[in-house]
Parts: structure tokens; sequence; C-alpha cells
């Protein structure tokens, strides 16, 4: 009974941070920041606007990706799985992202952040 929960509980947080992961990704390429390019002529106020949506957010995604991360592996050790080609798959995209992720918000980010109008007309 116990086990069953525990099954249940992990499969959730799984499938679900999954979904909140893949829909807040999709939602952030392909519908807020080409909305908002148009939305302002101006680059500097489209930065502005940028920085203070994702401000603070880097920690919840890290979390995000060890919840992920952590649930995925004890669903495998719970149901003592071989490594499938979908598991590999899940866990090539999974180090992919991870990766992008970190390059993209501790190396790229901060040089957009402390990049001069002239610089960043060239990022």
């Amino acid at each position: 009974m116990l086990d069953d929960a525990w099954h249940a509980l992990i499969s959730f947080v799984h499938t679900v941070g999954g979904g909140i992961w893949i829909g807040a990704v999709g939602f952030n390429v392909f519908v807020l920041h080409p909305r908002a390019e148009k939305f302002f002529a101006e680059p500097g106020r489209f930065e502005d606007f940028v920085f203070t949506v994702v401000s603070g957010m880097r920690w919840w995604v890290v979390a995000g990706i060890v919840s992920l991360a952590g649930a995925g592996f004890e669903l495998l050790r719970l149901r003592a799985l071989e490594l499938d080609a979908v598991l590999i798959a899940k866990l090539v995209l999974l180090v992919v992202t991870t990766a992008l992720f970190t390059v993209l918000s501790w190396r790229m980010w901060p040089a957009r952040v402390l990049a001069t109008a002239t610089e960043l007309a060239q990022l």
C-alpha cells in the first residue's frame, strides 16, 4: 500500500514536472519572446522587460531540473527497468537541456545584462 502511494507520488512529480518544463520552455521560446520583441520596438525596452520577467527564476529552474531528474531516477529504481531507447532519449534530452540552461543562465545571460547598447546589438 505504502509502496503504491510512493510510486504514485513519484509518478505525479515526474509527469507534472515534465509537463511544466516543456510548457514553460515552449511558451517562453515560441510565444513570450517573439511577441515581446514585436511589441517593444526599442531593443532596450525589450531587454528591460525580459530582465523583469525572468528575474529570480534561475533557482526555480534548477529546482525543477533536480526534481524531474530525481523523480525519473526513482521511477527507474522502483521499476528496476533496464535502459531502453525511450529512457536513453529522455536522459539525453535532460542532459542537453540542462547543459544549455547552464550555459545560457551562467554565461550568456550575465553577458547580456552587463552589455552596453553597442555590445548588446552584437549579442
